[in-house]
């Protein structure tokens, strides 16, 4: 059945996403050409290639690339230029932007303070939104893939010009992430059926009763989900607790690092390349977006071949 909520949330969701990812129109691009330059740099283990290649040899290609370039721009009008599988793989994994979750947070925000009165806020979005996601593939992706810290922005940011929206908008939705957390860890529980308010106290999942779950749970529902240390989560929880479960807490504990440690490796590796690719296409797309908004671009007038040239 129709939700009115629900699909008003779905187009301010919609909006965020396309911000972050490709700017507004002003911005030209957005973060998705880095996943680009990633995506054309890395091998893809799949019988297809990640975009057609562009006919045509020496400066018939290059006039070719140029034309494909200026109709593609600004980026919020062309969407991805990747795969759905490359581009979730380079944005999530290598440049450690959540694709599951990218302008999530933000956009609760924006449509809550639209549609509901502020002290009814929560409870709406609780009632009539969470409902709908899937908090828990929102809550582990986010967990494992997100780069909490943004050290992988911070390499590349520079090669954009300065003001680009796009990173103002996603520092917003980082902003906006830790204040509805607690709402999708308390949605979470009451899908196992069980009262909150009993496991929950101020927003917060009670730490000793972190033992009574199983470990996948144990770890989504403490109080800082970036937190990879089991010791500072054994702190918070009362008692010696002798349970084979901590093992596997441990383990899953530990793959944020590990994918933090492989990602590290590969911005190593390419991270100089990816720079210089990104910050040459912004300057190429920016030049070309200010010429053709002042220019017409129709068809030039075709020349009198084979005519004689007019005597004075």
């Amino acid at each position: 059945m129709s939700d009115e909520f629900y699909e008003g949330f779905l187009e301010e969701y919609t909006d965020n996403f396309r911000h972050i990812l490709y700017g507004r129109a002003e911005d030209v691009i957005g973060i998705h050409i880095i996943s680009y330059f990633v995506g054309r740099s890395i091998p893809q283990l799949r019988d297809r290639p990640t975009s057609r290649k562009t006919p045509g040899t020496g400066n018939e290609r290059g006039q070719q690339i140029l034309a494909n370039i200026a109709e593609m721009i600004p980026l919020d009008k062309q969407e991805s230029l990747l795969r759905a599988i490359a581009h979730n793989q380079t944005q999530t994994v290598v440049l450690g932007i959540n694709q599951l979750t990218t302008g999530l947070f933000r956009a609760l925000e924006r449509f809550a303070q639209k549609a509901f009165a502020e002290g009814e806020r929560e409870r709406m979005i609780a009632e009539q939104l969470l409902p709908h996601l899937p908090v828990y593939e929102i809550l582990s992706s986010l967990r494992i893939y997100q780069d909490w810290k943004g050290e992988i922005l911070k390499r590349i940011e520079t090669a954009f010009p300065a003001g680009n929206s796009a990173f103002v908008a996603l520092r917003e939705d980082s902003d906006a992430t830790q204040h509805y957390l607690p709402l999708f860890q308390q949605e979470l529980l009451r899908r196992h059926g069980v009262n909150v308010n009993d496991f929950f106290n101020k927003g917060v999942f009670i730490p000793n009763l972190l033992p009574t779950l199983r470990p996948d749970l144990v770890v989504l529902l403490q109080k800082n989900l970036f937190n990879s240390d089991i010791n500072f989560l054994l702190e918070h929880v009362a008692g010696r607790i002798a349970d084979e479960g901590w093992a596997e807490v441990n383990q899953i504990l530990q793959l944020p690092q590990q994918i933090h440690y492989w990602r590290s490796l590969i911005w190593d590796v390419m991270g100089e390349s990816i720079y210089q690719r990104v910050q040459s296409f912004t300057e190429l797309a920016t030049a070309l977006y200010s010429f053709s908004s002042t220019h017409s671009l129709g068809t030039p007038p075709q020349a009198f071949v084979g005519q004689k040239s007019l005597q004075p």
